[in-house]
């Protein structure tokens, strides 16, 4: 909410206006305000003050008496916001753009590593105090089970404070139960990662004033699931310029010192974010191992490629698609970088769950059977890597981190008995 504004009760100013046997359109004309104005308060949107002041005084109503309490980004369960986001203002506004035009269920589709969470993810930050209910998201994946989708379900009927949802054991009830809240909610319903259309049909559960994002992978999924080509917004590779943004962003300086060789790398990985973060920590770190630079930016360019040979098809089917193979391949090579202790420590990620989840230090140190100062040291080589990724503190304030899923998927193809 810009500052300045404010959200007011939308059902108490209906109700007042049509005690007053007025249109939406003649209390505009008595406030001096657009009809649209008056419309977008009794929706629950944010209004400007002098706006609100001149619609109260015309309906007798005091602010304090039907100002809504604005929510605190404490108040939402979101994954972290992303430190950065690079190229995708054109698309998160057309996001916006739809929402605010009354589509109410859009999705998000694009290759894997194309950055289709991080855009959802800044979304959902930029714009949660439009939805005065909250904002609900939940990561499907592939492996989700049905015991996952309840699992899932209840969490936000947790978050809603929903009356015996402790009673609730089957997907379909937790579906109606929370059908029937959102009913009368203003809030935006993410689900991110939707690999089989069933497994989002739960969680479509948005009333009237909701909205409701998806983001997948499959095209045919995105077509499936909303069938107008004004509801899907498709996600393709950064331009060049913003690829070097974001290799500079990871690499430093030395993008500048070899502009050229950069943009030959940054197009041989498609303007795939996930591929040219780990392509910029990777020279990053070698940098400052002392490794001829430039050589190493012409064996990336040269050589991802006919990586893909050697890429190994997982459980976690992430390698299917040429953009996607692209990004693992890179992973392999930074993999390649790492000493064998660590090579280990890195092939037990495959335990944890994807981003934007978060992995706790604890569970780390846990994980790899190491003291405090060794876990730190294994994580500082990995992040070095490109392989592993600060992601702030959670609710306890335990330090935390985050993998791509297409790292745990490269992860996940590793032979542990071979390390």
């Amino acid at each position: 909410m810009a500052a300045g504004s404010t959200i007011l009760d939308g059902q108490k100013l209906a109700m007042a206006r049509a005690s007053k046997g007025w249109s939406q359109a003649k209390l505009a004309g008595k406030a001096d305000v657009s009809t649209t104005s008056v419309e977008k308060a009794e929706a629950g949107g944010a209004i400007r003050f002098e706006i609100a002041d001149k619609i109260l005084s015309w309906l007798g109503l005091e602010l304090e008496d039907v100002q809504v309490t604005p929510l605190k980004l404490s108040d939402l369960l979101l994954p972290p916001r992303p430190e950065s986001v690079i190229g995708r203002n054109k698309t998160s506004e057309e996001i916006i753009q739809s929402l605010e035009n009354g589509r109410q269920r859009l999705v998000l589709y694009g290759l894997p590593g194309i950055g289709k969470t991080t855009i959802a993810c800044e979304l959902a930050y930029s714009i949660f105090e439009r939805y005065r209910d909250g904002i609900f998201w939940t990561t499907i994946g592939n492996q989700v089970t049905e015991h996952d989708i309840l699992s899932k379900l209840l969490e936000w009927t947790r978050q809603l404070d929903l009356p015996g949802a402790s009673l609730i054991n089957s997907i379909d009830e937790a579906s109606n139960k929370l059908r029937s809240m959102f009913s009368e909610k203003q809030s935006l319903i993410i689900i991110d990662d939707v690999w089989e259309i069933s497994h989002a049909i739960p969680f479509c559960v948005s009333g009237p004033k909701c909205g409701i994002l998806v983001t997948t992978r499959s095209t045919l999924i995105a077509e499936e699931l909303w069938p107008e080509p004004a509801s899907r917004h498709r996600l393709d590779g950064l331009s060049e310029e913003d690829s070097l943004e974001l290799l500079r962003l990871n690499a430093g300086t030395i993008v500048d010192k070899n502009i050229e060789q950069c943009r030959s790398l940054v197009q041989t990985l498609s303007g795939l974010p996930a591929a040219i973060h780990v392509a910029g920590k990777m020279l990053n770190s070698q940098q400052s191992r002392g490794q001829d630079i430039e050589q190493l930016i012409a064996d990336l360019s040269v050589n991802v490629s006919p990586l893909l040979d050697r890429i190994i098809p997982t459980r976690h089917g992430y390698v299917a698609e040429d953009a996607s193979s692209t990004v693992f391949a890179l992973i392999d090579k930074s993999y390649q970088s790492l000493n064998p202790e660590t090579k280990y420590f890195y092939a037990c990620l495959r335990g944890f769950p994807p981003s934007p989840s978060l992995i706790p230090i604890d569970d780390l140190e846990f994980a790899w059977e190491q003291d405090d100062t060794d876990t730190i040291k294994t994580i500082d080589k990995l992040v070095d890597a490109g392989l592993l990724e600060p992601a702030g503190t959670d609710n306890d304030g335990v330090i935390c981190y985050r993998a791509h899923a297409l790292i745990i998927a490269h992860a996940d193809s590793l032979d542990m008995d071979n390390l």
